[in-house]
């Protein structure tokens, strides 16, 4: 469910996805309604032609932008990176998760056997508090770590694993873009191979030919610059939005986090104190 919540709330951020009629339609309609709907969006194609691309002001950029040319060869390769670490980073964390777990155990043992103990000084009158305050003070621990647990499993994990994933869908925009560069570089070799070919008797067929294969290259050149352009746009836009979710998100963890070690240190402080009675 969590996991669902993110993904609604990450289409929702984004203004031309959230104006669209799917998303309106799967977020308004009844869930009785879904087969049709289902049925309705069944065919969709993977969009190739520039006419059927959209905006939010109806208008595509297909300039060609050595800026862009240049970043789209760097965050390729910085995506690539990132997801990597990415994947070591969720592992890392689900190990760190499950050693919380076996310490929670061990320390919620503790607690208990502390209390036993002070039990037993108790039944035959030898009333030594400082055992009891080490199973208080061991029992606190066990709820720190659980909320360290929590925090990790549950925030920590899941906040990047989704990061991760938008990273996987920006990358398949380089991707396209990647395949509409080979081509356009392919309409290019065509022409350089048509101008070559000294066999073509036929003068009109020949530059019937020639304006043909300039048009597929004129074509290729505006959808591969437009694919782009909307690769860049769209790693900045999640850089962006990135930081700007972890400023929230965090941002209204942190408080229970605090209060969450202060008790701790409260409980420190008074199993130290208890040496002292």
């Amino acid at each position: 469910m969590r996991d669902y919540v993110r993904f609604i709330n990450a289409i929702l951020e984004n203004p031309l996805l959230r104006s669209s009629d799917i998303v309106e339609e799967f977020i308004t309609k009844e869930q009785n309604e879904f087969n049709i709907l289902k049925l309705k969006y069944k065919n969709l194609q993977k969009i190739v032609k520039m006419e059927n691309f959209t905006s939010l002001n109806g208008e595509l950029d297909a300039t060609f932008y050595q800026k862009n040319f240049n970043l789209s060869l760097k965050y390729q390769k910085i995506i690539e990176k990132k997801r990597s670490l990415f994947m070591n980073l969720n592992n890392s964390i689900k190990e760190v998760v499950n050693q919380l777990e076996i310490v929670n155990t061990k320390i919620n043992n503790l607690s208990e056997i502390f209390q036993d103990i002070s039990i037993l000084y108790k039944s035959n009158e030898e009333n030594i508090e400082y055992f009891s305050s080490f199973s208080e003070y061991c029992k606190s621990l066990s709820n720190l770590y659980t909320s360290e647990k929590s925090f990790l499993k549950y925030d920590v994990k899941e906040f990047f694993k989704y990061i991760r994933l938008e990273l996987d869908e920006v990358d398949k925009l380089f991707s396209d873009y990647k395949y509409a560069k080979i081509n356009f570089e392919g309409c290019e070799n065509n022409i350089i191979s048509h101008k070559q070919n000294k066999l073509i008797n036929n003068q009109e067929l020949y530059q019937f030919e020639l304006d043909q294969k300039q048009k597929e290259k004129n074509n290729a050149k505006r959808i591969c610059c437009f694919l782009q352009n909307k690769a860049c746009d769209e790693y900045q836009r999640i850089l962006e939005l990135h930081k700007n979710r972890a400023k929230i998100i965090f941002s209204k963890i942190s408080p229970n986090i605090i209060e969450t070690y202060k008790k701790e240190f409260e409980n420190l402080v008074k199993l130290i104190n208890s040496f002292s009675d």
